[in-house]
């Protein structure tokens, strides 16, 4: 029943092969240019698609995969069904995960043995370190464990029954955890019986204790620095923190005072915090009335709101990097600015929910994409909406300094392109095409040749049934045939 149309179809396919190129619209698109190392595959709209660019590699079989690599650096990213499968390699690390169940990672040091993760979670850990020390832990049973959870080894049997962990010189044993902890070593030595009482120290560093958790409890820090901070709590009447710079006092949890008096002094009332709060000091200007405004400036970073979720706005104007951030009603418009004074190069990132969004990376490059639903919603989740993106972007346009721009709509039902002086556009691939070389040459074409036109400078010639039928115009000189007429003149 489709013969004859994918007869049609496919009879443009080898003078397209001529130009480095196959247009058939949303079912396959082929594109190569071995000078700038690009080529392109697309089949199926936003199913398949490969990408090199440059020795950058992408290729995805969307919602299913997607696969990265990078020659020069040799990473590889790839991504099946994601984001709860992924795969990252590079030349000294190599990480895997499944949901984050099931788990593998590497990692490499000169002159060392690769230190190896393998976890499924939460009843499996094995692997070995740098050293080349092997440890395994099989939960709910036990096991011995080395560099987890903050600690250099961590002893498990029937965890929480028996947990003991070790770090340098010092170990921490925990019975049925976390109510019974005994600290010991070199350093460290006390008790805690949670949440009855606790004493806890570490010589030279901090001291910890507490009595009916979390009514009163004290603690001492940064005992071996210039600014040890004591701080006692007797909730909710009363808290503070005592410091030779800094002196912070809370009463009823609620209402705040704060004063600093080092490099940067500054006075903080809170009234009730985190409601209300006002802050004056040589750096520092906080004045904030939660929900109906505030603003808040600490050396170079700036923010303030109006209504909350109406308006925000984030500002940091350091001396090598600026950066503003503007949002109107949380998702309806994100704008994103960064500017980068000593390379002297400006991004921006605009998008108006849920009708487009515009990127541009660099002043000659950008993207525009049109609707964009999801792009305001996950705006830390770069790399989930470029995977997914296609399967919902009706209309784009793409601009790069070295590739001209480029318009696609509905997955290339219409395919413009503009290069220099080189233009072209497709109507569901080869149906209707149409592309000129500035004012010397054009071309038009019905069902990839069935019908078409063509002017090369003054020569002009029609198709018909994908005959050529010249129609006139003086002809172009043979090159070749210029050095004979030479000698028979001569």
């Amino acid at each position: 029943m489709f013969s004859p149309l994918l007869l049609l179809l496919c009879l443009p396919l080898a003078a397209e092969a001529q130009e480095k190129a196959i247009r058939l619209g949303p079912i396959l698109q082929v594109e190569w240019d071995e000078e700038e190392d690009v080529r392109l595959v697309e089949f199926a709209g936003p199913i398949f698609s490969y990408r090199q660019d440059d020795g950058v590699k992408k290729w995805a079989l969307r919602p299913i995969f997607f696969w990265g690599s990078e020659s020069a650096e040799g990473r590889v990213k790839a991504s099946p069904v994601f984001p709860f499968i992924s795969y990252r390699r590079s030349s000294v690390q190599e990480k895997f995960h499944f949901i984050q169940l099931v788990s593998y990672s590497s990692n490499e040091l000169k002159g060392e043995e690769s230190a190896r993760r393998f976890q499924i979670f939460p009843f499996l850990i094995s692997g070995n370190t740098h050293e080349a020390e092997r440890y395994f832990a099989l939960l709910p049973a036990g096991g011995h464990l080395k560099n987890f959870m903050g600690a250099d080894e961590v002893d498990l049997v029937l965890p929480p029954v028996f947990v003991r962990t070790s770090r340098h010189e010092n170990q921490v044993v925990h019975l049925l955890w976390p109510f019974f902890s005994f600290p010991s070593g070199e350093s460290m030595h006390g008790w805690k019986f949670w949440p009855i009482a606790s004493s806890r120290e570490f010589e030279g560093k901090w001291k910890r204790s507490f009595f009916l958790w979390p009514l009163f409890v004290r603690t001492e820090t940064g005992l071996d620095t210039e600014n040890p901070v004591s701080a006692s709590v007797m909730f909710p009447f009363y808290a503070q923190s005592l410091s030779p710079n800094r002196v912070t006092r809370s009463y009823f949890s609620l209402f705040f005072l704060t004063r600093d008096t080092g490099e940067s002094p500054f006075t903080s009332w809170g009234f009730p915090w985190p409601l209300m709060q006002v802050t004056r000091g040589e750096d520092r200007h906080t004045t904030r009335f939660f929900p109906l405004f505030g603003t808040r400036t600490v050396g170079a970073k700036h923010s303030e709101y109006f209504l909350w979720l109406l308006y925000s706005k984030i500002e940091h104007m350091g001396e090598t990097q600026q950066s503003s951030h503007v949002r109107l009603g949380a998702i309806f418009y994100d704008h994103l600015r960064r500017r980068d004074l000593q390379a002297e190069t400006e991004e921006t990132r605009t998008v108006v929910w849920p009708l487009f969004s515009f990127n541009r990376p660099a002043p000659e490059t950008y993207r525009f994409s049109f609707p964009a639903p999801f792009e305001s919603l996950l705006p830390a989740h770069d790399r989930l909406v470029s995977t997914y993106s296609p399967f919902w972007t009706l209309l784009s346009v793409d601009r790069r300094p070295d590739q001209g721009r480029r318009v696609s709509f509905l997955w290339k039902v219409f395919d413009h392109e503009l290069k220099g002086e080189s233009r072209r556009w497709n109507l569901l691939g080869p149906v209707l095409a149409y592309q000129a070389e500035g004012n010397q040459e054009k071309k038009f074409s019905f069902l990839g040749g069935f019908l078409g036109y063509h002017r090369e400078g003054s020569q002009k010639s029609l198709r018909f049934l994908f005959i050529p039928l010249h129609l006139g115009g003086a002809e172009s000189p043979d090159p070749a045939s210029e050095p004979a007429r030479d000698v028979e003149e001569g």
